[in-house]
């Protein structure tokens, strides 16, 4: 309740201001790499976050990071500059379809997520992340996603998938380009 007044008397107005859950956009790359991912100077993470920011298919605002993970740079479990956040919704930039919620932990729960993470044809993006066994883990990630990628393999998943091959469905050479998937911070 707000109360105003001058001279001639007083007025009151009452309103209420609602603070919505958080949202957050993620997008596919237009562009595809080599697991060498090279940014600029960056390589690594770093690189893939230049290279997220730089992508035609990024939002006119934002600040885009990759969702790869890295040993010592960017992991999942345990959390070290993860680009999920606890329990924030997050919806495709292409058309705001909710993809779904990430849990206090910063990761998806699978067999809740709402819709892919793309639309359209499947593409293929790399991730590094570790598969059922043990999820959310680093595993194979194109020699820490830098230069010395061939004969390497990285982890990659599938953008027309709401489980767990949405973030590990294979592995493949370093040298075969793939997408990379990117996430509003």
């Amino acid at each position: 309740t707000i109360t105003a007044g001058n001279g001639l008397g007083n007025t009151t107005a009452s309103f209420t201001i609602r603070v919505s859950a958080a949202v957050r956009r993620i997008f596919i790359t237009a562009s595809t790499f080599t697991g060498d991912l090279k940014g600029g100077e960056s390589t690594g993470a770093a690189g893939a976050d230049l290279l997220c920011s730089n992508d035609s298919n990024k939002p006119a605002v934002g600040t885009y990071k990759a969702f790869i993970v890295e040993n010592g740079a960017r992991t999942a479990d345990p959390i070290l500059d993860w680009v999920l956040a606890a329990t924030t919704e997050y919806i495709r930039a292409s058309d705001t379809l909710s993809i779904g919620t990430t849990n206090g932990s910063r990761v998806f729960t699978f067999g809740t997520l709402g819709s892919s993470f793309a639309a359209g044809a499947q593409r293929q993006y790399w991730t590094g992340i570790n598969s059922i066994g043990n999820p959310w883990k680093v595993t194979s990630n194109c020699n820490g996603w830098r230069v010395g990628t061939s004969g390497q393999t990285g982890v990659y998943a599938e953008s027309d998938q709401i489980n767990y091959d949405s973030i590990y469905k294979s592995t493949a050479n370093c040298d075969n380009p793939k997408h990379l998937l990117c996430v509003e911070q």
